[in-house]
Formats: C-alpha cells, sequence, structure tokens
C-alpha cells in the first residue's frame, strides 16, 4: 500500500527511527528521506523542527507523502529545567510540520507519550481518556497533539501515544534507554535500586515500527496508543533483564518519592501510565508480549557485538 511513496523519518538515527528506516527499507518501491537534527556524516537532511523556515523548505524541496516525527525533547528532568525548549521542539515544532503537511498533502505520523497522563486512573489508559499532564515533558508533548489535530481537522494524521522505548541505535548503546542502562550497572554493582511503584509497557522499537507502518497502511487516521503488551513495574522489568542475562546483581526496591531524592529527578513521575491498546488491536496490530520483545532485543545486541 506505501508502494512509491516518498517517506520522510525524522530522527532517524534515534532507537525508535533507526528501526524504522531498517524496516520501511523492505519496501524497495519506497523512496526513504532520512532527517537528522544535526549535520553528520550519515546521508541524510537536517532539519531543526522547531525552525519553521526550515520545515517549509524541507517540505518544498523534499515534497514527501509520508513524514514519520520521532524528533522530540525527551530527557524529562531536562524539560522540567528548560521547558521553553520542551516546547518549542515538542510543541512548536509538532506545529510546523502540520502546517507544511496540510500545505502539501502529506500525512504526519506523530510520536507521542504516556505522560500526557497523571497515572491516576488505576487501569491502562485508553485513547478515550482525559489527558491530565504532571511535568513539562508531557504537557509540551499533550500541547503537540493539540497544535496537529488544530492544524489538521481529522484528516492526515496519526498521533501514536507509546512508553518504555528501547533499541538499538548509536545514542542507546552510550546506556541512553532502560536496557542498557540497567545491564551496566548490574555489572558494576552488586546492589542497584530500582522503582518498584511506577508501572509501563516496555516496548522494544523493532515491534513499535513494525506496528507503525501497519497502521499507517491501514489509512484509519487519528490517535492510537501502541505497545508491546502487558505491564510490569520498572522494578520487574530490571529483574526479567538480570535473569535473562545471568547478572548476579540485587535489586532494591525504591519508591517514586525515594527516587527523586536518590536520583535528584526535577520533574515529577506519574505512577501507572500502561496503555490500552485494544482499539490498534481491532485493526489486526497486536505487538507480542513485552518480554518477547526483551527476548530478542538482548540477543539483536550480542549478534551486533554490543
Amino acid at each position: 500500500m506505501l508502494s512509491d511513496f516518498r517517506i520522510a523519518v525524522i530522527g532517524a538515527n534515534g532507537q525508535l527511527g533507526t528501526d524504522l528506516v531498517s524496516y520501511l527499507k523492505r519496501g524497495e518501491d519506497i523512496k526513504i528521506i532520512p532527517v537528522y537534527h544535526s549535520p553528520s556524516n550519515l546521508e541524510g537532511t537536517y532539519l531543526d523542527v522547531s525552525n519553521q523556515e526550515q520545515v517549509k523548505e524541507f517540505f518544498k524541496d523534499c515534497h514527501p507523502n509520508i513524514v514519520i516525527n520521532t524528533a522530540a525533547f525527551h530527557k524529562v528532568d531536562l524539560c522540567e529545567e528548560h521547558p521553553e525548549r520542551a516546547f518549542e521542539v515538542n510543541a512548536f515544532g509538532a506545529k510546523n510540520l502540520a502546517k507544511s503537511s496540510r500545505m502539501y498533502g502529506s500525512t504526519l505520523v506523530h510520536i507521542s507519550t504516556d505522560y500526557v497522563f497523571d497515572g491516576n486512573l488505576g487501569r491502562p489508559y485508553s485513547e478515550e481518556d482525559i489527558p491530565n499532564p504532571v511535568n513539562a515533558y508531557g504537557k509540551s508533548k499533550l500541547e503537540g497533539e493539540n497544535l496537529i489535530k488544530d492544524t489538521l481537522g481529522g484528516e492526515n494524521y496519526f498521533i501514536i501515544r507509546t512508553q518504555a522505548l528501547y533499541g538499538l541505535s548509536k545514542s542507546s548503546v552510550k546506556g541512553t534507554n532502560f536496557v542498557e542502562t540497567i545491564l551496566k550497572s548490574g555489572k558494576e554493582k552488586k546492589l542497584v535500586k530500582v522503582v518498584n511503584d511506577q508501572i509501563t509497557n516496555p516496548t522494544f522499537t523493532k515491534d513499535l515500527a513494525e506496528g507503525i507502518t501497519s497502521l499507517i497502511e491501514t489509512e484509519r487516521y487519528g490517535t492510537y496508543h501502541l505497545t508491546n503488551q502487558g505491564s510490569c513495574s520498572w522494578l520487574d522489568f530490571a529483574r526479567e533483564i538480570f535473569r535473562l542475562e545471568n547478572i548476579d546483581a540485587e535489586t532494591v526496591p525504591v519508591t517514586t518519592e525515594e527516587a527523586a531524592i536518590l536520583f535528584d529527578c526535577k520533574a515529577r513521575r506519574p505512577l501507572n501510565t500502561s496503555l490500552n491498546t485494544k482499539k490498534a488491536s481491532k485493526l489486526g496490530i497486536n505487538l507480542r508480549p513485552w518480554s518477547k520483545g526483551l527476548e530478542e532485543y538482548l540477543k539483536y545486541r550480542k549478534k551486533n557485538g554490543i
């Protein structure tokens, strides 16, 4: 269904962007346009989504049929310290892409977050539940969602909320996802302190990339939740990583309140933002259980010599 399409992947060197480019390249008649935030030795285009003129020029030059926006200012504590930058990228950057998408008739696929919710519902959040973010990151991402909807109405966009992403990229092997951070900690320390009262859906970006592609092909526009199946605490996630890798480290549970002091967290974290994915499931899009995704990720990283 995506034959002869020109698909721009913004944030192509990030974890999700890397897997999206890899998966989409399987379609030999699809033209992939990798887009990066800053100049690099990778073949592609440089674009700052918060720069409206750059965005306009990009669309004018490339004429993409589909734009997948994985770009985000997503370090939660930095967002709390620099909310203006969070809104520049996560909100106004999304608006810039939406305006040019409307002008050129492109479909915009925007990646959002579970942090648009406050975590107090007591069950997995559906797309119909009312957002109520508790930190600057969540507020900026929600504003991005709203600006896309206001700009594009009900046409030509997908807003995809997901969470707890991990995948292989140049950034992830430096320890910028939870799996890599925990592996490093487990090998260096006898005791590893992990939050036990925050519930999430760990999501392998390889699985998410496949799910996003399938969703685009349906042309059923709107807002969707898309994660690997099942939820757990960050503590249980860490313990499963250690079990699969046979790492003999003791995990020590800590509360969110304790962690805020221990790790000097600037931003408030919601407790249970697990997501209900039944809407996507009704379209036949189901990602595998999170534990199976984790198993493949760990095998994949060994295969790549990490």
